[in-house]
């Protein structure tokens, strides 16, 4: 009886990690019950730290998740995955989600539009060998500190490999996560993981994609704008992209609309085509088009007048000229 009692104490201590002492407790208390003891300990062992982050290149156009799981009671990496991506739309993704959804949404993003694999490999390799190299202990020491700021300077040196003469912006938040838990979850990812084969469902893709900004048209206090309630899709106005978030001020610098004048950062406008005109009582909410997953909007009255670079008519009236001039079908 006793060397029984013993093989089952090895049997929890091997399962979960726990000390002798905690062994006997929870199998006393179990009735020598061992799969239940090790669901208890599992449970209230919260030994799972999950890093998980998002990241972007100041200039060039990447943007990225990283995820990493350690078992910070064995020192030992138990997930790691990232994607590179050029889609601005993934840098949106909250922190605040669960790992287990955090991680599934980066594994569906590597089949997205956008998706850039060799990077995304070549970084993968970089950071598994950073786990396990010299620089392991340093990395669990923040771990058990639970140390965000350490960790946060730590991951982004290595993510630099992917733009060596760039700077990079990561933020990270830290999760912790019981042993059964993980366990319990681990298994469901994997098997949602396996069954990726496509890319997701077209809406599933624009929830991802979509980026909508704050924006500011140019407006026409006489008579010469056009009200906005009249706007049609495809004529072009100006937009100012006055959106707050870093995302928006990043994406104004690259379309051009953010010059430095006198040293000083100026907005300017942008050439922008109308993309849709959605009524709402007195108001108008309109909403312009910067490419293809980012999308600007302001609420207007409908009576608001815009200036209108370019409407259909103008663009009909050109071209009527130019069949005239030039024998081009009309």
């Amino acid at each position: 009886m006793p060397d029984k009692i013993k093989d089952k104490k090895q049997l929890i201590m091997e399962e979960t990690g726990c000390d002798t002492r905690q062994a006997e407790l929870v199998l006393h208390s179990t009735g020598n019950d061992v799969e239940k003891a090790i669901k208890i300990i599992n449970s209230l062992l919260k030994q799972i730290i999950v890093i998980k982050g998002k990241f972007k290149t100041e200039t060039a156009n990447f943007f990225g998740l990283v995820v990493l799981i350690a078992d910070i009671k064995l020192n030992k990496v138990l997930r790691l995955a990232n994607i590179v991506t050029c889609n601005p739309g993934i840098y949106q993704n909250g922190l605040n989600k669960p790992w287990h959804e955090f991680e599934r949404k980066l594994y569906a993003l590597k089949l997205g539009e956008g998706s850039q694999p060799e990077i995304t490999q070549k970084l993968q390799e970089y950071l598994e060998n950073w786990t396990r190299g010299e620089k392991k202990n340093d990395i669990f020491a923040a771990l058990v500190q639970n140390n965000k700021g350490s960790l946060e300077k730590m991951l982004a040196r290595e993510i630099k490999v992917i733009r060596p003469d760039e700077e990079i912006t990561l933020n990270i938040q830290l999760e912790e996560v019981n042993l059964f838990q993980f366990k319990e979850l681990k298994e469901q990812i994997d098997e949602d993981i396996s069954k990726l084969r496509l890319p997701e469902p077209l809406e599933q893709q624009e929830e991802i994609a979509s980026l909508v900004l704050k924006v500011e048209t140019i407006k026409n206090a006489g008579r010469e704008g056009k009200t906005a309630r009249d706007l049609q899709p495809g004529e072009m106005i100006w937009a100012k992209i006055t959106d707050p978030r870093d995302i928006a001020q990043y994406l104004s610098k690259l379309l051009g609309g953010r010059i430095k004048r006198n040293g000083a950062e100026e907005v300017i406008p942008l050439t922008v085509p109308v993309e849709e005109i959605i009524p709402d009582k007195e108001k108008i909410r309109l909403k312009v088009k910067f490419g293809p997953a980012v999308s600007g909007e302001e609420e207007l009255d409908e009576y608001e007048r815009i200036v209108v670079i370019f409407s259909e008519s103008r663009i009909r009236r050109i071209w009527k000229n130019l069949a005239k001039i030039f024998s081009l079908p009309k």
